[in-house]
């Protein structure tokens, strides 16, 4: 088809209209990326070799099967199951035991309306990532965690530290991931003829000298130990049968695993690079003072350049009470509200509140409603026999305080925390004028900077049925006034002031 001058003429601003949009994009897309590069606490090998079986119980006593006592005090003992990494909570005086994640017989009884909100239920912490495409992934400790055996436990002073994995860790195998020439050649030379052109097949010889000048300095951006001498590369995307007929022939020659771990001392710097996506978030539970502290250290939470986590859940069945159960949940609207449990308003949003109010940089230009904020960081839960009180005492600015009533996804009435790590806010790059609109073009922009600070909340019980909000508050006070945070007023005098609006014909 030809096209004559006029049509060219309009054309022309469209064309350069849509390469400037290109242009525009690819831009933002770029300084994403680089973004991206700057927020990691960058997960390490060593930071997966530190999560390892460590835990000795502090007694032989067996208070509840399958637990064993991690720490104790006059009032209250922590126990763990080595099998489950569950904790539970054992309060003396009423002999009642308060499960972190449900235990099999009281998800039974809980209905979960699926196996997502099963497999919440068993977990002590929940994770929303920001994936590398901009798309979001909740995760959770035991789909990703508990099920597969990826954690560990180590005792601490009056509890236990435990290190939650999430994430597919590779298996460590007897085969070397690199060696150098040397060291291949020495290994070969104990195999037979047949073993030896499998194993060859299996590994890549990475020789920069006899490469050319655009393809050497690509090898030494991806395999810098290769500037000095010649080296071979385990080959990546194997299947497990293949890596399991070139491990036992590797074992044939007698090669142990510490000859591996000293044979790739000199590839460590690429062995970081090549990390499968890996989540790591440290959680700390001793007992105060016949109170529980759960604590997260910000900076000990590593990961890959794969997922960047947005926000953390802890310990949302926690605080949980079923449909048998008479009471309420405590939840930090304004003064303090209550919802009572079971109310049949499962039809109505999941109550959520921003500790202190919303975040002043993100205070949207339109506000529809003014809802009043949350002054205290505290949450609790009232039952028949007992009451639990939590105070969030470090991460508080970072904290939104949940609740839910029974029947939405279960049986299950709660009331838990959740903790902002890092802000995130879509903004607009390009908007499509046009009807249609699908030109329009944002960016995802993350909080930059390495996590840091704590997460801590302290739970204490209260037992017996005459426990409430009342005693709660007379609890926090006392607590407040014990850190000289609530002073005595030196004035005892009381100003009155009185205003009086007259009567408007």
């Amino acid at each position: 088809m030809i096209l004559n001058k006029k049509r060219i003429k309009h054309l022309v601003p469209i064309i350069v209209f849509a390469i400037l949009l290109a242009a525009l994009v690819l831009v933002v897309i770029s300084r994403l990326g680089s973004q991206r590069e700057r927020v990691y606490n960058l997960i390490t090998p060593q930071d997966i070799d530190e999560v390892t079986m460590e835990y000795k119980p502090v007694s032989n006593q067996e208070l509840l099967p399958g637990f064993s006592i991690a720490a104790q005090d006059e009032t209250s003992a922590l126990l763990i199951s080595k099998k489950t990494a569950n904790v539970a909570f054992y309060n003396k005086q009423s002999d009642k035991f308060y499960y972190t994640a449900l235990t099999e017989e009281a998800i039974k009884k809980a209905k979960p309306s699926s196996e997502a909100i099963k497999s919440k239920m068993m977990s002590q912490i929940s994770l929303k990532l920001c994936e590398k495409d901009g798309t979001y992934v909740d995760i959770n400790s035991y789909d990703m965690c508990i099920v597969n055996g990826n954690f560990g436990i180590k005792n601490v002073d009056n509890g236990v530290e435990i290190s939650y994995l999430l994430g597919e860790v590779e298996q460590e195998r007897l085969l070397p991931k690199a060696l150098k020439e040397k060291r291949y050649l020495e290994i070969m030379g104990k195999m037979s003829l047949s073993d030896k052109r499998e194993f060859e097949k299996r590994y890549f010889k990475v020789d920069i000298k006899s490469e050319n000048e655009k393809d050497r300095k690509e090898l030494l951006e991806k395999y810098p130990s290769a500037k000095n001498e010649v080296i071979y590369i385990l080959r990546q995307g194997l299947e497990d049968f293949i890596l399991n007929r070139v491990e036992r022939i590797i074992a044939a020659t007698d090669y142990t695993m510490e000859q591996k771990l000293e044979d790739e001392k000199f590839y460590t710097d690429t062995l970081e690079i090549d990390l499968p996506p890996l989540i790591k978030v440290v959680v700390n539970y001793v007992i105060d003072d016949g109170e529980m502290i759960v604590s997260i250290d910000k900076s000990k939470i590593r990961y890959t350049n794969e997922s960047i986590p947005l926000e953390i859940t802890l310990l949302e069945y926690f605080f949980s009470a079923g449909t048998e159960e008479e009471g309420y949940m405590l939840v930090p609207d304004g003064s303090g509200s209550v919802i009572n449990l079971n109310n049949g308003k499962s039809g109505s949003p999941i109550y959520k509140t921003q500790v202190y109010g919303m975040d002043s940089s993100l205070q949207p230009i339109l506000q529809t409603e003014n809802n009043i904020s949350a002054p205290i960081p505290v949450f609790g839960l009232k039952m028949k026999e007992s009451a639990l009180f939590a105070q969030i005492e470090k991460g508080d600015a970072l904290a939104s305080i949940y609740a839910d009533v029974s029947g939405r996804v279960d049986q299950l009435n709660r009331v838990y925390p959740v903790f902002k790590l890092r802000e995130q806010n879509n903004e607009l790059v390009f908007l499509d004028y046009t009807s249609a609109g699908g030109g329009t073009v944002y960016a995802n922009r993350i909080q930059a900077g390495e996590l840091s600070g704590n997460l801590s909340i302290r739970y204490s019980v209260l037992n017996g049925a005459e426990q409430g909000y009342s005693e709660m508050a007379v609890m926090l006070r006392n607590r407040l006034i014990r850190q000289n945070i609530l002073r005595e007023k030196e004035n005892k005098e009381v100003p009155l002031l009185i205003d009086i609006i007259g009567a408007i014909d």
